[in-house]
């Protein structure tokens, strides 16, 4: 018992550690957007669970309170970590959007997404990869990619990482 404790140990650091190849694995093999967010969850929740009981029948700690404790911070330490490193915005289980309404954007009908990035901005750069497997899953989506910035060093980056996959 004590043996495969320390394997779903390391084996829940390193789910937790490759917690984004393994949500980008998912959605590459053609899971959905919301399956590719969750299971990685999943999988550090049944990680905790199986750690809790690997410890309580592999450990013998005489004082009930101390074993409850640590059955506890073993339960919730995947699940609370890949959190802390991972967290799950508001918009990743959400297919709900919300109309902006302003009369200086103007949007071409021929567009069916519009992404609005600043220079710099770390999520920005990040999504440029999430949407290529967008764009490859549904090649007839339009997607403009907008950047707000006039500087053309700005412009640049982003056009050498867009490699002309979308506006």
């Amino acid at each position: 018992m004590r043996a495969l404790f320390f394997i779903i140990l390391l084996l829940s650091g390193f789910s937790i550690f490759s917690f984004k190849s393994f949500e980008f694995s998912l959605l590459n093999a053609g899971f959905s957007w919301t399956m590719s967010k969750l299971l990685p969850y999943i999988t550090l929740v049944i990680e905790g669970i199986l750690l809790a009981y690997l410890f309580a029948k592999g450990f013998k700690i005489k004082t009930k309170i101390v074993k409850i404790l640590v059955l506890l911070v073993l339960f919730a330490a995947p699940f609370t970590t890949g959190f802390v490193l991972n967290p799950i915005y508001e918009g990743d289980f959400s297919s709900e959007g919300s109309a902006a309404v302003s009369d200086k954007v103007k949007l071409d009908e021929k567009y069916d997404l519009l992404v609005i990035t600043i220079p710099g901005c770390p999520y920005c750069l990040a999504s440029i990869e999430q949407l290529k497997i967008i764009k490859k899953r549904t090649p007839n989506a339009h997607i403009l990619f907008s950047v707000c910035s006039k500087e053309k060093r700005d412009l640049e980056l982003y056009r050498t990482l867009i490699d002309g996959k979308f506006d």
